[in-house]
């Protein structure tokens, strides 16, 4: 009760980032292609840590959802491309 109607830094990021999972959804492929997931999943099979292996895997994710939102800000700024790329 004592946080009603606060947010924390980590729900407004949170927020904005799913206010753009279209930009995810659209352009992770591209950045996923580029880190060979194969030799990753390989060292991950071989590794006995898992807590490495958890937080490889978050960074993994946090760095691809960031560049993914980072993109999407740039391409929704031309309408050309927003066009082109979104269909909108």
């Amino acid at each position: 009760m004592a946080r009603y109607g606060e947010t924390s830094r980590f729900e407004r990021i949170l927020d904005y980032v799913g206010k753009r999972t279209l930009d995810v959804y659209v352009l992770h492929y591209f950045f996923i292609s580029v880190v060979h997931l194969q030799d990753v999943g390989k060292y991950m099979e071989e590794s006995v840590n898992s807590l490495l292996m958890f937080i490889l895997a978050v960074g993994l994710a946090t760095v691809i959802t960031a560049l993914s939102v980072g993109v999407g800000n740039v391409l929704h700024k031309g309408q050309l491309i927003e066009k082109l790329v979104y269909g909108k």
